[in-house]
């Protein structure tokens, strides 16, 4: 039993997959709760049941007008939020960055109330996304440094492609997940599947690699990669991971792309 453990408030559009082991393995030493912005159609409260944020009727009319979705845009209700996060008593809040209007209410409530700040988002760690000289990126360095500066905060992401080792006040944090070990026999099929965008983030080629080990060392298997290609970029990773799999003879006899939903 742990004396006096902390509270973390976590805040989320959604109470999204990526954030259930990390849940599970926090509430080992605190005490946790989450606040979304909205509930997900497959999503599973066994671990932790979220809290769902009041939306301002002027948010509602706004949406409906541009037909925004609550992942995108939310104005929240700031009486309820002050409410809920100061009987809380939050000693951190890790906010994932995602729609302004509800990450920096909330960042101002855990201000105010005294508690420290993480911010996380899904950027590479030394921010290469905002290299190329413009007035855009410009503008998002300086909100990084005026948020860290105003809100004394940290910042925390699961992207390193730059392999960079160390910058101040930005950490690297790897997704995690727990599983239980299992030894399969060479002569057994296994049957993989992963349902994921074609995003160079998602590392889907680092999986690819994997499969060719496991096919130079002789083991039979199938994976299926189930992904969006709507955009440029995921359009470029999905050629990429294709080139990778023709040329090594794994493509529709070990690994089955797929692309839409």
């Amino acid at each position: 039993m742990i004396k006096n453990k902390k509270n973390i408030l976590i805040i989320s559009p959604r109470f999204h997959t990526n954030l259930v082991p990390i849940i599970h393995s926090l509430k080992r030493r605190y005490f946790i709760n989450l606040i979304v912005s909205n509930f997900g159609n497959t999503e599973s409260y066994k671990v932790l049941k979220p809290i769902l944020c009041k939306e301002l009727s002027l948010s509602i009319l706004i949406r409906k007008i541009f037909n925004l979705s609550k992942h995108d845009f939310l104005i929240p209700n700031l009486i309820f939020l002050f409410s809920i996060i100061k009987s809380i008593k939050p000693d951190l809040i890790i906010i994932r960055t995602h729609n302004r209007f509800f990450y920096y209410s909330i960042s101002l409530i855990g201000k105010i109330l005294g508690s420290k700040i993480i911010f996380y988002d899904q950027l590479d760690l030394a921010l290469k996304e905002f290299k190329a000289k413009n007035i855009v990126n410009f503008l998002k360095n300086l909100e990084l440094k005026l948020r860290e500066f105003f809100f004394q905060s940290i910042r925390i992401t699961p992207i390193n492609f730059s392999r960079v080792k160390k910058i101040k006040n930005s950490f690297y944090l790897p997704f995690c997940s727990f599983l239980k070990k299992t030894n399969f026999k060479k002569k057994k099929i296994i049957s993989l599947i992963t349902v994921s965008k074609y995003h160079h983030r998602k590392n889907l080629l680092l999986l690819c690699k994997a499969a060719l080990i496991l096919k130079n060392k002789g083991y039979k298997f199938k994976i299926f990669l189930v992904g969006e290609r709507k955009s440029p970029d995921q359009v470029i990773e999905f050629n990429r991971i294709n080139k990778f799999l023709k040329n090594n003879k794994l493509l529709n006899k070990y690994v089955f792309l797929k692309k839409k939903y």
